[in-house]
């Protein structure tokens, strides 16, 4: 075989071999964390527990850690929701999209929460304190903020004849403000609908 067809197919096996070990996909961390734990679990004082604790259903097998993930992201969820939620998914990051997504998450069969006693409690300020369902839209009044007075003759002198490019930034949003507000009232004299509206 003659040497420069030996180095052409030596290149293509080098390249082919170095192609595939950057396309190697390399498997998520969490998936080597779960079957540590799974190993560490079968070894602890997990193997104790009833099989139902851990299982339901031939559901997937759940740990301390799993659950503790879910709770730091959801901690207003009853632990057995989540157990049931994760022996179902099997993966704390299904779990966790789908509280993100506002799914709700219901209790396994055959158990009753204890809504009297401490962490499984949701008072209604825990459900309202949820971020995912509180406005974070507040309304401002701008006037008073960045204290203009409509109804003084002198906020008017102010900035009848200003050249706008001459303003630094909080004098440019007072302009505006003010600029704003004076359309505004223009826009309301010759628009009764619009004023009907507002009043």
């Amino acid at each position: 075989m003659d040497s420069s067809v030996l180095s052409i197919i030596i290149t293509l096996l080098l390249g082919v071999i170095i192609l595939k070990w950057f396309l190697k996909s390399d498997p998520h961390p969490s998936t080597d964390r779960i079957n540590r734990n799974q190993v560490r679990g079968t070894r602890s004082n997990n193997n104790a527990r009833s099989a139902n604790s851990n299982r339901h259903n031939n559901g997937h097998r759940v740990t301390a850690d799993m659950i503790q993930a879910v709770q730091n992201i959801a901690p207003t969820m009853d632990v057995e929701q989540i157990r049931y939620a994760l022996q179902q998914s099997g993966s704390v990051e299904i779990t966790i999209e789908r509280y993100l997504r506002g799914e709700s998450f219901p209790f396994p069969p055959g158990y009753t929460p204890n809504v009297n006693v401490g962490s499984s409690a949701r008072s209604s300020d825990e459900i309202n304190s949820d971020p995912r369902k509180r406005s974070n839209i507040k309304s401002d009044n701008l006037l008073t903020k960045f204290n203009i007075n409509i109804n003084d003759p002198n906020c008017d002198s102010e900035f009848i004849n200003v050249v706008y490019s001459d303003l630094d930034m909080d004098q440019r949003k007072r302009y505006m403000v003010w600029d704003a507000r004076r359309k505004m009232e223009k826009r309301l004299e010759n628009d009764p609908e619009l004023k009907s509206l507002v009043n």
